[in-house]
């Protein structure tokens, strides 16, 4: 069975002046290194069989999950404590450690790659500072360091909603079921 969770939320969402916001919320959510235990659950998916994908553009924000179709609720479970719980685990810690792996990430696609900083310098090009495009889907290393917890909390709260969330399900599942089950 293939879940897919997306939410209708990207960088182009980011406050102007904290760009890297949502790129932050995607790392706390779904990664296994990010100090915290809901990527040890994706984690643990693989040892079942499954694997897993994230994404993250401008417009969109999802997880994609491929798992044996016996595994369809423990999926939806999962996810659900992972979304609804998010505010509650967020703390300075957890914060640091995606803070750290963010400007890694920074480094490694843009300082190391000089075709990395052409695709930021296009997009500058391009669109106006204030509009949505302009900045990376990293945000930048100044405004990465002024995001606080209270600021991630915020804007998950007003954005991450299941207003904007799409839950996409193929594969060996009864319609009836995912009905049931979601």
């Amino acid at each position: 069975v293939s879940v897919d969770f997306t939410y209708r939320i990207g960088s182009a969402n980011d406050y102007a002046d904290r760009t890297g916001i949502v790129y932050m919320i995607h790392k706390l959510l779904y990664s296994e290194h990010a100090g915290r235990n809901p990527g040890d659950n994706l984690a643990l998916l693989k040892n079942y069989g499954a694997h897993y994908k994230t994404t993250l553009d401008r417009d969109h924000n999802g997880l994609m999950v491929n798992a044996p179709a016996g595994l369809f609720d423990y999926i939806l479970w999962q996810q659900s404590k992972n979304i609804s719980g998010f505010t509650r685990r967020v703390d300075q810690n957890a914060l640091h450690l995606a803070k750290e792996q963010l400007t890694n990430e920074m480094i490694d696609s843009f300082g190391n790659n000089p075709l990395g900083m052409e695709a930021i310098r296009v997009s500058q090009a391009l669109y106006n500072f204030a509009y949505p495009y302009s900045w990376s889907i990293f945000g930048t290393g100044g405004q990465l360091q002024s995001i606080f917890v209270e600021d991630l909390k915020k804007f998950y709260e007003e954005w991450f909603g299941v207003n904007n969330l799409i839950i996409t399900v193929s594969g060996d599942v009864k319609y009836e079921d995912v009905l049931s089950s979601v």
